[in-house]
């Protein structure tokens, strides 16, 4: 049983309250961190959430049951290489107490939870601004009916299929070639109505391949699969598949696998659904099969290998670099950066990476901070065509307010309780220019002409009156009277 210490008023000493932590926590082995040490997984299965725990955090948690601070300290110093203190053990104690890992006791641990509870759940017209670009809605509880038809997927995990779906790849290839005027022809027919009915199905066939592909891999490698469902982004649907249970894993490779599962899954409907383009005639189906051998596929890499979006690309990214929390822990480093850069505060870095690794993160968050710069522009402008104007401009306000402007100024916030707290003088510095630089570029008018609509009118008009009624010649004869006056008038300026 471990336990945690908290500190108690120095106004009225009393002994120090050691929380239990909660029976239903799991604790498994990890990958082994960038320099070579051990690291351990703490699992939450009542907020479904993982924490990536130390060789030092590990060690206190062997030896929590001696209630206290020092002779932990004293224990770890004696039975390992680790250098320990009483304030490691403090911060340790702090984690899990944030995260909610040790039983409530007391009336001050419950007003806690109390108030996060509440701040878990926020008004419904935050709860609206949040979730009308995504929502996401389970559907499924497949890990049974998973686990029973794994059998039957079993020979796609073996090297012989990754050798036999190289060869098919390469077959496909040649046929294609063979046929390629055709093939490349064929494309016109997606933009028909017959067609884009045709590749809607397609997708939806592929996509759901997809998901297949992630929830039989994680499941072949013994992990949980509760939950899958339908999400729905600017109102397009699309599917997912709760597949976190993978954090479990000690090997980044098997973890990496379930990420590329579902690409791999739609590459290899793609070859199979080549080969019978190159032998079936022509027809209906024909041309459901050239959609997934020609666009499905391509769709799906083209958006699920994005690493500044949360799909499988930023997946794979973090677990090819093994940093749990990319985004996050790659934005706070560039924020850090960004402010040592303007006003040189002289702050220590959030977290001490290797040189070429700190780069990579910083380059990464601000190519992320661009990339969703240029995504909410133009989702604002997306929402403000596809809806009426009022809705529109409400929505387009919304959009550049909320996900554009109010970051911005939460970190200008930040820079002026830094500059006063740690009484800095702000001095011009080179790096200015270029915060300067981008928001002058917004000023500029980029468009050299403009588009406007209008009513074109006669300068000078006039009425006719007819010498002659029309009425006793035949309706061709008096078309034809008209049509020459109209001649004649035909000088009128415009």
């Amino acid at each position: 049983m471990v336990s945690v210490v908290i500190q108690q008023d120095s106004a009225n000493p009393e002994p120090k309250k050691w929380l239990d932590l909660r029976e239903d926590l799991g604790l498994y082995s990890g990958p082994h961190a960038a320099d070579g040490t051990p690291t351990w997984t703490l699992h939450d299965p009542a907020a479904h959430r993982y924490f990536r725990l130390g060789w030092l955090e590990f060690e206190c948690l062997q030896r929590w049951n001696m209630a206290d601070a020092d002779a932990i300290v004293m224990a770890i110093q004696h039975d390992t290489p680790l250098n320990a203190d009483v304030t490691d053990i403090e911060l340790f104690t702090q984690f899990l107490s944030f995260h909610q890992l040790t039983k409530p006791q007391g009336a001050e641990t419950s007003n806690l939870l109390a108030r996060k509870r509440k701040a878990a759940h926020p008004s419904f017209w935050t709860w609206l601004l949040h979730n009308y670009l995504f929502l996401r809605i389970p559907l499924l509880r497949p890990d049974g009916a998973l686990k029973k038809a794994l059998p039957w997927v079993s020979a796609f995990f073996n090297q012989r299929f990754g050798v036999f779906l190289l060869l098919l790849t390469c077959l496909a290839i040649f046929l294609v070639s063979e046929q390629w005027t055709q093939f490349s022809h064929s494309f016109a027919t997606v933009f028909t109505p017959e067609g884009i009915l045709t590749t809607a199905l397609m997708l939806s066939l592929s996509k759901i391949i997809h998901e297949l592909g992630h929830a039989f891999t994680a499941k072949h490698f013994g992990c949980r699969v509760p939950t899958m469902g339908i999400a729905f982004m600017m109102g397009f649907p699309m599917l997912w598949t709760d597949v976190t249970d993978a954090w479990r894993l000690p090997s980044r490779h098997q973890r990496l696998a379930i990420d590329a599962a579902g690409m791999i899954a739609e590459l290899t409907l793609a070859v199979f659904a080549t080969l019978l383009w190159t032998v079936l005639p022509d027809g209906a189906v024909r041309s459901g099969v050239y959609m997934l051998a020609s666009t499905a596929w391509l769709i799906t890499l083209a958006v699920n290998l994005n690493p500044f979006m949360r799909f499988d690309g930023y997946y794979l990214f973090s677990d090819y670099l093994d940093i749990a929390n990319l985004q996050d822990r790659s934005f706070a480093l560039a924020r850090w950066r960004l402010r040592e850069s303007l006003f040189d505060f002289q702050l220590p870095p959030p977290e001490v990476f290797a040189k070429h690794r700190h780069r990579l993160l910083i380059a990464y968050a601000y190519g992320t901070w661009i990339y969703r710069l240029m995504l909410f522009a133009g989702i604002a402008w997306a929402v403000y065509h596809f809806f009426f104007k009022a809705l529109g401009l409400f929505l387009f306000a919304v959009e550049i307010g909320w996900f554009i402007v109010r970051p911005i100024v939460k970190e200008m916030q930040v820079w002026r309780e830094l500059i006063t707290l740690y009484k800095t003088q702000v001095r011009p510095r080179l790096t200015w220019l270029i915060p300067l630089l981008a928001i002058a570029l917004l000023f500029i008018p980029w468009q050299t002409h403009l588009l406007l609509s209008g009513l074109l009118s006669a300068e000078t008009e006039f009425t006719l009156y007819s010498p002659q009624s029309c009425i006793a010649h035949s309706p061709l004869k008096c078309s034809a009277f008209w049509l020459k006056k109209a001649i004649v008038f035909k000088r009128n300026k415009y």
